[in-house]
């Protein structure tokens, strides 16, 4: 007959387990929180047009919606964020899928309101972690509602309800 295992052999395998288990949702915690910590300062950056910081936020391989490789796109925003006057962006729904240890992809609504513009879109970053940092290296965008706002920060509809003319 086969020799029984050493007694404890059984409770120090289901021990070593648990503690893998328990070490790997508190790894897999900590990178939510810090996925989630750099896509609130990326919207903090955005909002304060704090280029830097705001740029900062990116992988130096980023690719936008477009297409656009980091270079261009980061000319086409500086000239778009330079224009913008006040600008708000607010986010939900958000949805975490951590693929691996340095790898993330966030899904999540957002609002975002200028002097010139408002558009409600659902958003995809995908982060990778490089340097110890959470950066953006890809960004899909889905519009679900916008708006050109005319001077004055009023819609076309919103101008025409001022002046007692809309429908």
């Amino acid at each position: 007959p086969a020799a029984a295992p050493p007694a404890g052999a059984s409770a120090s395998a289901a021990a070593a387990e648990s503690a893998a288990a328990a070490a790997a949702a508190a790894a897999a915690s900590a990178a939510h929180d810090e996925v989630m910590a750099a896509m609130r300062a990326w919207v903090a950056a955005w909002t304060a047009k704090d280029l830097p910081a705001y740029f900062g936020a990116y992988t130096p391989d980023f690719v936008a919606t477009s297409g656009a490789r980091r270079a261009e796109w980061e000319a086409a925003r500086t000239r778009v964020l330079g224009r913008a006057g006040t600008i708000h962006v607010v986010t939900s729904d958000e949805q975490l899928r951590l693929i691996d240890g340095s790898n993330a992809t966030l899904r999540f609504v957002q609002r975002h309101s200028s002097d010139a513009r408002r558009d409600e879109v659902e958003k995809t970053l995908t982060f990778k972690k490089v340097k110890g940092r959470w950066l953006i290296a890809r960004e899909f965008v889905r519009p679900i509602a916008s708006e050109t706002l005319a001077a004055g920060g009023r819609s076309p509809a919103g101008q025409a309800a001022a002046a007692g003319t809309a429908a």
